[in-house]
C-alpha cells in the first residue's frame, strides 16, 4: 500500500515555538513509516494552535523567558550571585 502513497499529511494538536509538535496517538508511527519509505510529510496546524511554550519532555513543559523571572537573585559584595 505504501507504493501508492506520495505524500503524508499529519495534523497537530499544538505547534511549539521550537518547531516541535504534539499530536494524537499513532501519528509518530505514521511519520516514522513515511520517513523510512522516503515519503515527504507535511504537518498541518491552525494558527491559533501555535504556542510560545517549549515541550521539555513528554510530561513537563516550559515557557521561554528570562531566567531571572524564575528565581530572585542578589549580587554579593565579592561579585557572586546568590538566590534570595
Amino acid at each position: 500500500m505504501t507504493g501508492e502513497v506520495t505524500k503524508v499529511f499529519l495534523g497537530a494538536a499544538v505547534l511549539m515555538s521550537d518547531v516541535s509538535g504534539l499530536s494524537r496517538v499513532g501519528t509518530t508511527s505514521i511519520a516514522m513509516l513515511a520517513r523510512r519509505k522516503n515519503i515527504p510529510g507535511l504537518v498541518c496546524c491552525e494558527t491559533y494552535k501555535i504556542n510560545d511554550r517549549v515541550q521539555m519532555e513528554s510530561i513537563t513543559g516550559n515557557e521561554l523567558g528570562c531566567k531571572d523571572d524564575l528565581i530572585s537573585t542578589a549580587t554579593m559584595s565579592n561579585g557572586g550571585r546568590v538566590c534570595v
